[in-house]
Order: structure tokens, then C-alpha cells, then sequence
């Protein structure tokens, strides 16, 4: 691929991100879901380093960089919006506060893109009053 090729590729992905991005919010660890076959076996000495990070410098989780991105249907957002009472407005600004918090039904599983080294330990790490972390939904299928 020559150069310039790869830099229209880089901006159409980029062009395409900006379209289906959502917004950000605060989402419960339990609906947190890697598919096994995407992803890398977990490798319980990375778990541990990561706890390891987590106590000497915190979790972070609301940090930008520290985001974990997944994929929903606009159809799902759109109902755990309404059942959060939060706008989607909302998750597309800085709040004071930080990121609203999104809740959805007991059984779903928001599919992660990565960064379920990091969910792993999680939640091994926080206290269970205080498990979940900062998520950057994508819609899926459009």
C-alpha cells in the first residue's frame, strides 16, 4: 500500500469513527463482554501487573485514555438512555461530575473492543460497590 493510500484509508476509518461515535458513560462491569474468539487469551501475570498499577496509581478509569470502546445498536442505546434517564446529549459532553452512568438489563453484555485485560482486573480489584468503568460507545450496523 503506498503512502497516500494509507492515509485515505486512515481518514476514512477516522471520518467513520466520528459517525457512529456516541458518546461516553460510566457502564457496570457485569455488562461488560469480550468475545473469546476476537480476543487474546487472559494472561493472569498482565491481570496482576494491572492490579498492581491499579493500587500504586489508581484506576483511572475516567481518564480519557483509559477508555474502553464497544459497539451497541442505536436501538439498545436509545432504550437504556430512557431507562437511565440520561440524554444523549449527555454523553457527548464533559460533565463536572464525570461521565453519566448508563444502566442496562441484568443479562446484557455490551460487546468490548478491548481492554479486557484491564475489565479483568477490575474486577478483581474495586470494591463491589464501585465496579464499573468509563465506556466509548460506538453504534453498530449502520
Amino acid at each position: 500500500m503506498s503512502p497516500s493510500q494509507i492515509q485515505a484509508e486512515d481518514s476514512r476509518l477516522e471520518a467513520e469513527r466520528r459517525r457512529t461515535f456516541r458518546g461516553s458513560a460510566r457502564v457496570s462491569l457485569d455488562a461488560l463482554h469480550f468475545q473469546q474468539y476476537k480476543h487474546r487469551d487472559l494472561d493472569t501475570k498482565h491481570i496482576e501487573y494491572l492490579k498492581g498499577c491499579f493500587r500504586t496509581d489508581r484506576c483511572r478509569r475516567s481518564e480519557a485514555r483509559n477508555h474502553i470502546e464497544a459497539e451497541i445498536d442505536q436501538q439498545i442505546l436509545d432504550v437504556a438512555l430512557r431507562d437511565s434517564n440520561v440524554t444523549a446529549r449527555e454523553l457527548l459532553t464533559n460533565q463536572p461530575n464525570g461521565c453519566p452512568q448508563l444502566v442496562f438489563p441484568q443479562d446484557f453484555q455490551l460487546e468490548c473492543l478491548h481492554g479486557q485485560h484491564r475489565i479483568q482486573a477490575a474486577r478483581e480489584f474495586l470494591l463491589p460497590t464501585d465496579k464499573w468503568w468509563t465506556v466509548d460507545l460506538y453504534t453498530s450496523g449502520q
